[in-house]
């Protein structure tokens, strides 16, 4: 996994592009692009639902932006009803559903983010989680869960929510559900501190350029080139 950080970068215009993704210019928001495919939801919709319902108590400025299916019919939850039963509905945005069933191109993606505060995703597990690096890219806070892939992918302005409780799964894999409680004081600290800052973008493209592609090429060229090498040398003895 890599990221392109000459595309993924933070924009200057980003009051525009809330009016183009049809939310409010002055809006503090709160953004997950996630894929809802799972049941239980494992990018952790409910926890994330129910951290930002406290946050929109105390905040009237504040929107949930979900790029997601927000039907069920990708096997995920109904994510419709759901923000519905935790009385956000009118504090949230999903991304339209001909526009994501089709799928940004990198260049909308980018002005996705950029229309975010804070990017926020209380997963479960993960394998790897590219819209973190994604986000930080461009130039965002991150707050997810300290469990599986994500506890290596957050810069030091980013948050690692601890797990509430575990539970096993019929695989035979562990998932986790984030601390409600810790998720909401994280959302705090960045609304209080106005989102985004010069410093803290700083630090987010400085870790997201470690997985530049550039980076990831340099540094697994070589071994992937060893192993194929290796694997011929393997053939031609047989």
């Amino acid at each position: 996994h890599g990221v392109n950080t000459k595309v993924f970068k933070p924009l200057e215009n980003s009051r525009e592009l809330k009016n183009k993704y049809n939310i409010p210019e002055d809006a503090f928001v709160v953004g997950n692009v996630g894929a809802n495919k799972a049941f239980p939801a494992r990018k952790g919709f409910p926890e994330m639902m129910q951290a930002f319902r406290e946050l929109s108590r105390r905040h009237n400025d504040a929107v949930l932006y979900i790029h997601s299916c927000p039907s069920n019919q990708m096997g995920g939850p109904d994510l419709i009803d759901m923000a519905s039963a935790y009385g956000i509905l009118d504090k949230v945005v999903f991304t339209k559903p001909y526009p994501y069933l089709l799928g940004l191109s990198e260049e909308q993606l980018v002005e996705l983010y950029n229309t975010f505060d804070v990017f926020f995703g209380p997963s479960h597990s993960e394998g790897f989680f590219l819209p973190l690096i994604e986000a930080m890219a461009c130039g965002l806070d991150t707050i997810t869960t300290n469990f599986t892939a994500q506890r290596e992918l957050v810069s030091p302005n980013g948050f690692l929510i601890n797990p509430s409780h575990y539970e096993y799964m019929p695989l035979g894999s562990w998932h986790c559900r984030a601390n409600v409680g810790e998720c909401i004081d994280a959302l705090e600290e960045v609304y209080k501190r106005g989102g985004k800052t010069p410093k803290t973008i700083m630090e987010a493209r400085q870790f997201a350029s470690e997985f530049d592609w550039g980076e990831v090429i340099n540094y697994w060229g070589p071994i992937i080139k060893r192993m194929y090498n290796d694997i011929q040398e393997r053939r031609y003895k047989l």
